[in-house]
């Protein structure tokens, strides 16, 4: 894990070993009546809070990885990672993190000779960069990101042509498929599921899954993230 530590001047907040310690003071006003007398009494309650400033890698782990959803988010991180431009009947295009909090977003930190004073929330806070993050997943589908992405019909098609090398070899794991939770319309894409209806053995391979994924990428940390279908029929 990386380590970001912060400069930090003042009484309310400080570093301590990998830690970020930092208190807060919030004031309530308890109001009370007696006889048509209002009392008022002000208490301080006092928050202390703890901020790991060690920056994990990072996994994510996308159910319905080979999707829409799935395929064009695999597809924006890598485009940003190695920095790929795209034409298109507009003109060329650069990769961004436009929309994203943690990467465009920033915050007030206070006042400098009656001037406001921003930061982007990213250097404020430790947070993952998405350039490094590792993607995987299950699919019911074998089909391999590059074929997905493609299917899919999103993204541009010189896009698809220049990062589809970096997807190519991605294939989504086996996943777990109970036909009665999924829309009809999945049946014919499944061709990479886990055998079986034992729930419990499901639960124990998706779990190992998780950690040989874990294991392989040597990450500290996964996400996991719901992408998939969940259109289940039902008679109304």
């Amino acid at each position: 894990m990386e380590i970001n530590k912060p400069k930090v001047v003042g009484p309310f907040a400080k570093v301590e070993g990998n830690e970020l310690v930092s208190t807060y003071e919030n004031y309530t006003n308890n109001v009370e009546e007696s006889n048509g007398v209002y009392t008022s009494t002000l208490k301080k309650n006092t928050y202390s809070f703890k901020t790991d400033l060690r920056t994990p890698k990072l996994g994510i782990m996308l159910v319905g990885l080979g999707g829409n959803n799935g395929s064009t988010f695999t597809a924006g991180l890598l485009a940003n990672k190695h920095n790929i431009t795209w034409n298109s009947k507009t003109g060329t295009h650069k990769p961004n993190f436009l929309g994203s909090i943690t990467q465009c977003s920033g915050t007030k930190i206070g006042q400098s000779q009656n001037k406001e004073i921003f930061v982007p929330l990213n250097q404020l806070l430790p947070v993952v960069n998405p350039n490094e993050v590792i993607v995987g997943g299950w699919d019911i589908s074998k089909t391999n990101m590059k074929d997905a992405m493609r299917r899919a019909e999103v993204l541009e098609y010189d896009l698809q042509q220049k990062v589809g090398e970096y997807m190519k070899d991605m294939v989504p794991l086996p996943a777990v498929y109970y036909p009665d939770f999924i829309a009809d319309n999945q049946a014919d894409r499944a061709d990479n599921i886990l055998p079986g209806n034992n729930k419990k053995e499901h639960l124990e391979t998706v779990r190992a899954q998780l950690r040989k994924f874990k294991e392989d990428n040597k990450v500290d940390k996964i996400v996991v993230m719901w992408t998939a279908n969940t259109e289940r029929y039902c008679k109304v």
